[in-house]
């Protein structure tokens, strides 16, 4: 009875050693040859050399683009994963731009416009009595000649 269990064993190993079916290890090392000592593994020697022919990417470091819109056996076929209706599900949909809210009229349409901005306008500053005499005071204006735009501009007082 012990022996027939312990055969049982033996084949059993060997079957799931064998090549048959291959155990996790064996599956992610498939470029070495590996022995199993009761359930610890050995890797002996590399079963082929690393060439230019035999060059692989690791598995999983380029991952496939998601297809969509290529039947429903797809899992991404018909709606193509945007689900039923909605503004996401349109195609052309980016997220609206500012100002909008939601189909109601945006503010900056409820309230009409209002004059205009000259874009050509200059920017005046007053000139009082009170800078004149200020300026006239303080020497950087002289009274003996006649005040004019120019003796103003000329004086950077403006």
């Amino acid at each position: 009875m012990a022996t027939l269990r312990i055969t049982r064993a033996v084949n059993l190993l060997h079957r799931q050693f064998s090549g048959f079916n291959l155990g996790p290890i064996q599956r992610m090392s498939h470029l070495h040859t590996t022995r199993a000592i009761g359930t610890v593994f050995r890797i002996d020697r590399p079963a082929q050399f690393v060439s230019l022919n035999n060059l692989r990417d690791n598995k999983g470091s380029r991952k496939t683009k998601k297809r969509v819109g290529r039947g429903h056996g797809s899992g991404h076929g018909k709606t193509c994963g945007r689900g039923q209706k909605g503004q996401k599900s349109r195609s052309g949909n980016s997220k609206p731009g500012p100002g909008f809210e939601g189909g109601q009229t945006p503010l900056m349409r409820v309230f009409p416009k209002r004059g205009f901005k000259n874009a050509h306008a200059r920017d005046l500053q007053p000139l009082n009595l009170d800078k004149i005499q200020h300026w006239i005071n303080t020497g950087r204006l002289d009274a003996s000649k006649p005040i004019t735009l120019k003796s103003i501009y000329d004086a950077n007082l403006v």
